[in-house]
């Protein structure tokens, strides 16, 4: 009896470690949309902001224009100083019936102080983009 309860719980474990890792399968979109934002940051601090506009989904480009993107950059620059670092403090991921997203945070440290970003990705021609953001300074 025992061993039957002992393989059970090996059996289960290993069923509960499949369905875990499975169930990580949502996540895929980490590490892309972490390279997608790191890049969107990187654009922006270089003032290229083509560069960033290309990194937006459809969705998002239909709601902001590059030249509205580039007034929005320079509001906070105007307030917090030049973009000089950046470091991640955080993600999310949802998964539902219209499609996954990412929700990634990042502490930013300018020139005159800190602020905050949260992107919103989501999954566009297998390419994760960046679906909004939202800045607090």
């Amino acid at each position: 009896m025992k061993q039957n309860i002992r393989k059970f719980g090996v059996e289960s474990l290993c069923v509960l470690l499949v369905v875990q890792l499975s169930g990580c399968n949502s996540a895929t979109g980490i590490k892309p949309s972490q390279a997608t934002t790191s890049q969107f940051l990187q654009e922006m601090q270089g003032q290229q902001f083509s560069g960033a506009y290309s990194l937006l989904s459809s969705k998002f480009k239909s709601t902001i224009t590059q030249q509205q993107l580039k007034d929005h950059w320079e509001s906070v620059e105007k307030s917090k100083g030049k973009l000089q670092s950046w470091s991640q403090q955080g993600f999310q991921t949802y998964s539902g019936t219209g499609g996954s997203s990412v929700k990634l945070s990042y502490a930013l440290q300018c020139a005159k102080g800190a602020a905050g970003i949260t992107f919103s990705c989501v999954e566009e021609n297998n390419k994760w983009l960046i679906q909004g953001f939202n800045i607090n300074f």
